[in-house]
Formats: C-alpha cells, sequence, structure tokens
C-alpha cells in the first residue's frame, strides 16, 4: 500500500499567501530506501534548506521558477522510527514538514522520537486566514438561505 504523507504551511511571499506543500514517497521503509522529496509554492528561484531525519542531515536546493523543489534522499543508518523532513524557504522563513517511518534498522530502535519543528506562523497571516474562512462561511451561509427560500 502506497502512503504519502503531506503538510503544508500557509506563508506570505512578497504581499501573495502561498501554500507551501511538500510530499515524501514512499512514507515508510527500512534503511537504504531512497525516499521522493518533491515541494511546491515556495519562492520562485529561491534557496531551500533541507533538514533531513530530523537535522542529522541538510541539503541546500534551489526552486525552480514555479516555486517548485525535488530531490530524493536515502534513509541513513538511524535507529527505527518517524523522522522529520523539514523543507525551509530561506527567503520568506516558511517551513513545511513530512514524515518518514523507518522500519527497519541495524541501529536499535528508538524509544522516544523527537517532535519536528512547528513553523511560526505571523499574526498577520493568522488573521488573514481567519478573515478569509470567515468570509468563506459567510458567503456559504448566505447562498444556502437564499436556496432555500
Amino acid at each position: 500500500m502506497l502512503a504519502l504523507f503531506v503538510f503544508a504551511a500557509l506563508f506570505t511571499m512578497s504581499g501573495v499567501h502561498a501554500l507551501a506543500v511538500v510530499v515524501v514517497s514512499p512514507a515508510s521503509g527500512p534503511q537504504g530506501t531512497v525516499v521522493q522529496i518533491k515541494g511546491t509554492g515556495f519562492t520562485p528561484n529561491g534557496e531551500i534548506k533541507e533538514y533531513l531525519w530530523n537535522g542529522t542531515a541538510t541539503s541546500t536546493l534551489t526552486a525552480d521558477a514555479n516555486g517548485n523543489v525535488s530531490a530524493t534522499a536515502t534513509v541513513p543508518a538511524v535507529a527505527t522510527g518517524v523522522y522529520a523532513i523539514n523543507v525551509t524557504d530561506v527567503s520568506s522563513g516558511a517551513s513545511t514538514v513530512a514524515l518518514f517511518r523507518v522500519t527497519q534498522s541495524s541501529l536499535p530502535t528508538t524509544t522516544t522520537t523527537p517532535a519536528p519543528t512547528v513553523p511560526e506562523i505571523s499574526p498577520t497571516v493568522l488573521v488573514l486566514a481567519v478573515l478569509i474562512f470567515s468570509s468563506a462561511a459567510a458567503l456559504l451561509f448566505l447562498r444556502k438561505k437564499a436556496y432555500s427560500h
């Protein structure tokens, strides 16, 4: 069964709100698995940092002209457990996380898995997200009320 983990972060990019998304495939596997990492919604041609396996490995990527990134990573010799793959847009500071479960390893099983870092959401973005959601809900309510008579 193929499973994908998708996490998104809302952030502001030059006054425009964008949705950064990162997807890993497969979502689990043993040590040595090649993982495809794809992201979208980043700053076009911007510098992107990947923090793999809870920050034990890093790499720098460049987003294409559409704000997309793509990379592969091989699961290193880490203990079994769930690991964060954090992708950060250096220009905007936006960060999004995908999780990968290591199912078999030559190392002992971890007893605790560190929680992935949660990106901070600026108050401006939070207020705008609430306003957008509230406006959409009000429009749906008015539309339903108009058609109910």
